[in-house]
């Protein structure tokens, strides 16, 4: 991580974190700073809560060897009993102790504990980004609707949100439930199941329309909307199921449209971004409003020709889908037809 700091040091990286997990996450944590995995492992068990320590090479005799031989990583129940059988009482005990004696009677677990009591721990720290077990997406509503058909346009562009991350982990869902809350904070939720797994941006709105539709009453005001999509796996992992939806490959060919669509012009997350909304099989809508009330909102565009273009791409794709065609999307920044007068009208 050294190599990464700048100017920054450990320290200062350690302290950066405690910050902001506090702030933002809103609890505490304890923080080791040391020089291997093994060394910062023991350093965030000392003396607890909301802590950093750091326990270097030079801080091993003083911080470390002086506490009991159960506390050092690795050394379980069974363990235990047979170092206190040898005299071996603090984890400095452990470290003088002769390493020899250690592996006849151990074997490597012997030698690797010799080590670790001597602060000695060469593996590498590895990253593996874990597959997600659910995807989803709430937003907290600048007023309060009732209308089903408003909170439906919400749940579509979350929707569009929560599927678009299923495509890019290359994962299927095979259940989808949808979050209200009221304005009286009453929470309510409805999961139902896919009659097979995907990623389809319409089969899965199409099922949280329908949980919607059965737990809303239009009496109650929402204040807070989701939708999460769980049961997940690998797309390599599916067989092709008898309740297969035939439209699908050709629902999916809108999808990928769509996400080139979000590749080049941005994510929600961006303020940029472009969602299908009212984009329903045949249609579509442009909005010149909000970002959740789905189309191209005017006010998510960087510019008055940003807008433009997207029109014209928007346009363009499904001119594509009407005729069967779904070849790559072209470069339209420096076509003409962007600033013309027709779509300047328009």
């Amino acid at each position: 991580m050294t190599g990464y700091l700048g100017e920054e040091t450990l320290l200062d990286k350690a302290k950066e974190i405690n910050k902001r997990v506090k702030e933002e996450l809103g609890f505490t944590v304890n923080i080791g700073v040391a020089n291997n995995k093994l060394l910062a492992k023991m350093a965030s068990d000392f003396t607890k809560p909301d802590r950093i320590h750091t326990l270097f090479k030079e801080e091993i005799p003083s911080k470390m060897w002086n506490l009991p031989v159960s506390e050092l990583f690795s050394i379980g129940r069974r363990t235990l009993p047979k170092l206190n059988n040898l005299g071996i009482k603090t984890i400095g005990d452990l470290a003088h102790f002769d390493r020899n004696i250690l592996i006849k009677k151990f074997g490597k677990q012997g030698n690797m504990i010799w080590e670790y009591a001597n602060g000695i721990d060469d593996s590498e720290i590895k990253y593996i980004p874990e597959q997600p077990k659910c995807i989803g997406n709430e937003i907290t509503l600048p007023k309060d609707i009732c209308k089903i058909q408003e909170l439906e346009e919400i749940l579509l562009a979350l929707t569009e949100q929560v599927t678009y991350r299923l495509r890019r982990h290359k994962l299927l869902a095979n259940s989808v439930s949808v979050q209200l809350k009221t304005n009286g904070f009453i929470s309510t939720s409805h999961q139902g199941k896919l009659d097979f797994a995907t990623s389809n941006t319409q089969l899965i709105y199409k099922k949280a329309k329908h949980l919607l539709k059965e737990m809303h009453n239009e009496e109650n005001f929402i204040r807070l909307i989701g939708v999460r999509v769980d049961n997940l796996v690998n797309t390599e992992e599916v067989q092709l199921s008898l309740f297969y939806d035939k439209n699908e490959e050709k629902m999916g060919k809108i999808d990928s449209i769509m996400d080139k669509l979000k590749d080049k012009y941005g994510y929600a997350e961006n303020n940029t971004a472009v969602h299908r909304s009212w984009w329903i099989f045949w249609g579509v809508g442009i909005l010149a409003g909000a970002l959740m009330t789905g189309g191209i909102g005017y006010w998510d565009c960087r510019s008055r020709e940003d807008f433009r273009e997207n029109l014209l791409i928007l346009h363009e794709s499904l001119e594509q889908f009407r005729r069967g065609e779904f070849d790559e999307i072209p470069d339209y920044e420096n076509d003409d037809r962007v600033n013309s007068e027709e779509w300047r009208k328009v």
